[in-house]
């Protein structure tokens, strides 16, 4: 029996559940998108797949719409693919496990993909309904949006001819998206260097920070959350600053760039003679961390164990010194708040990844703001920061040495931001609607999420809004798509379909 069996609107489901089914994390889209591409067909409409495996469908307009002006609804195939840490689940070839308790739709111990699923499955539902009333619609389901959002670059948008433009890509009911922040990848590359390691009385102890919250480190920047990436950055720092003599075996933390990480993990050398020492310092850390985020993280946890893991070698001395500065120095978070819109995060930073492989340490950033000149400062600043943690620590300091521990820096996947469109008659339609329909007026605001409407907005003349149901903590396994909410923002979006003929 089907999972969503009895959840209105029941087309909508069907479809979420069916996606659902099919793995289709970013990078692993062939599936979804020929099941797209085979959906349209199937009735008779006329649908492009591109090279990007984008899908475009286009349906012409019901009874007495015919000649409305065209309407674009448009969302993103791929999802994030996280999971508990004691979840064994494959996202390349496993559907998800959908769970129904009470109004909320999840996933068993991973993300339920409601971001953006939940736009495929509302455009499924209207083509797949011949009661709707809708003008011309065409239909873009863009590929890789959660890794730079590549399909919706790739686009080639000669292909619309709609103006007005709807993106389903939003994950609170009640507003309406006016406005997004442009962002860049920056990626720092630490050559992977080893020394001896230390015999005498070291011994390897692992530490683990985790039991963060984590969260969208667009949507939910301005939550202050703890980033497990910077504290553990932060503690191995106040290692070295308390005169621990201790070497690096490795480090880890994160996942994805647009989430805030939630866990991370280094396994350090120690002097056994010194883990008295050593158990004051991390106490200090651990009641400093717990006062810092007593609102914000109840249930953050730092734990230090005996390593049983077997390295022949350690991180050299001047690439941890340096590596850890940088880590506990990063601007992280909110940066700025707009000056323009109450309570709009402008510009923010998020260390999203630490990860080794055979050549290096890496940190992978995911900088955003609404003005394209804080977003070049803050490149600098980041920038600035981690080549200065060359030189931290390093009495005996040399260019030589420097230069042979400095980190290799590019900025990749930049898009743009979407600015704020006076005149806007598809937004005014959908503020009436929704007031007609629900009685309270509808916020419209700006979001400091990047969106795709930024990169449409960048190319083309289109009157956008962005839109969606409540979907709480997406990017992680704790992600919930509330069912009563799903069912009010489909009405809507059918509200604003049926009075198209308004938009001329």
């Amino acid at each position: 029996m089907s999972v969503t069996s009895g959840l209105e609107p029941a087309k909508v489901f069907k479809y979420f559940e069916e996606i659902a089914a099919i793995p289709h994390g970013s990078y692993n889209v062939k599936a979804i998108s020929d099941y797209l591409y085979s959906f349209a067909n199937e009735r008779g409409y006329e649908v492009v797949q591109d090279e990007e495996l984008n899908i475009l469908i286009n349906a012409p307009g019901t009874k007495g719409l015919e000649d409305a002006p065209t309407v674009i609804i448009q969302g993103h195939m791929d999802m994030v693919c996280a999971k508990n840490p004691d979840v064994e689940f494959d996202f390349v070839n496993d559907g998800l496990k959908l769970k129904v308790e009470g109004d909320d739709l999840t996933a068993s111990g991973t993300t339920l993909g409601g971001d953006d699923g939940i736009a495929v499955a509302y455009a499924l539902a209207i083509l797949d309904d011949d009661q709707i009333t809708h003008p011309p619609l065409q239909v873009l389901i863009t590929t890789q949006e959660e890794v730079g959002m590549d399909g919706a670059h790739a686009f080639d948008i000669s292909k619309l001819n709609g103006k007005y433009f709807i993106n389903i890509d939003s994950e609170e009911e009640g507003i309406v998206y006016t406005s997004c922040a442009g962002g860049i990848n920056l990626d720092a590359s630490y050559k992977l260097m080893y020394e001896d390691l230390l015999e005498e009385d070291y011994v390897n102890y692992d530490i683990d920070i985790h039991g963060l919250l984590g969260g969208h480190s667009g949507a939910e920047i301005h939550m202050g959350r703890a980033n497990a990436c910077v504290l553990i950055g932060q503690l191995l720092y106040v290692f070295s600053g308390a005169g621990v003599p201790y070497q690096l075996l490795e480090i880890s933390g994160g996942e994805k760039y647009n989430a805030i990480p939630t866990s991370a993990h280094a396994t350090i050398r120690i002097k056994e003679s010194q883990l008295e020492s050593i158990n004051i310092v991390m106490k200090d850390f651990v009641t400093r961390v717990a006062q810092e985020f007593a609102e914000r993280e109840p249930n953050i946890l730092v734990d230090m164990t005996r390593s049983d893991k077997v390295f022949d070698k350690a991180i050299y001395e001047y690439t941890k010194l340096s590596l850890v500065a940088a880590l506990a120095h990063v601007s992280d978070g909110v940066c700025r708040m707009s000056e323009d819109i109450e309570g709009l995060v402008e510009t923010s930073s998020n260390l999203g990844i630490i990860d080794m492989d055979d050549k290096g340490i890496n940190l992978h950033f995911l900088l955003r703001s609404s003005k394209d000149s804080e977003l070049d400062e803050l490149v600098s600043v980041i920038i600035f920061v981690l080549r200065k943690g060359v030189y931290t620590h390093v009495d005996d300091y040399s260019v030589e040495e420097g230069l042979k521990v400095m980190p290799y820096i590019e900025t990749s996947g930049r898009y743009p931001g979407w600015s704020y469109k006076k005149d806007s008659k598809l937004r005014e339609l959908t503020l009436k609607v929704y007031k007609e329909q629900y009685g309270k007026d509808m916020k419209a605001m700006g979001i400091h999420a990047g969106l795709e409407c930024g990169i449409f907005a960048d190319k083309g003349d289109f009157d956008i809004i962005s839109i969606g149901p409540d979907i709480l903590d997406i990017h992680t396994p704790r992600e919930t798509l509330k069912i009563a909410s799903t069912k009010r923002t489909y009405e809507l979006l059918l509200g604003i379909l049926e009075r198209a003929n308004e938009l001329k």
